[in-house]
């Protein structure tokens, strides 16, 4: 809800609308695109950037428990999802030319669910993760598709 609103309501009115005509994917490619995204990204970002990010964080500073510390996680889930934003780019220039407010949207909207994601890999697992991903995608490149 919050990234639709952002984008509809904020960034929308500030980024010139789309002029390239583009025929909507057919309804499988949507869910096959929501399902790499739950699993591959989640794969790559996560389980890999942001494994390796806390595990180097730990290695440099640990916790006084030994854990890594709240803070490198933290740290990596904010880097990580600058990344993950960024990554989303190409995509985003295929739809609407590319400027230093569209960068700016495609980092904050997609650092915001992000966010969440890494929250959840940290707290209840790579699973949670996936499977938040992919229903996210799903509403966002299945549902709201359909509404408007």
């Amino acid at each position: 809800g919050l990234l639709f609103v952002l984008d509809r309501y904020v960034f929308a009115l500030a980024i010139e609308p789309v002029t390239v005509a583009m025929a909507a994917p057919p309804l499988w490619t949507r869910l096959l695109l929501s399902l790499y995204g739950g699993v591959a990204e989640e794969l790559m970002m996560r389980l890999g950037l942001m494994t390796l990010l806390v595990w180097i964080s730990w290695k440099v500073r640990a916790a006084p428990g030994g854990g890594p510390a709240t803070l490198g996680v933290w740290t990596a889930i904010v880097v990580v999802n600058i990344i993950f934003g960024l990554g989303h780019l190409p995509m985003t220039a295929r739809l609407m030319a590319i400027t230093p407010l569209v960068v700016v949207r495609a980092v904050v909207l997609n650092s915001i669910a992000g966010i969440i994601f890494g929250w959840l890999y940290w707290q209840r697992g790579l699973e949670a993760a996936m499977v938040s991903h992919f229903s996210a995608d799903v509403v966002l490149h299945v549902l709201l598709p359909l509404m408007f």
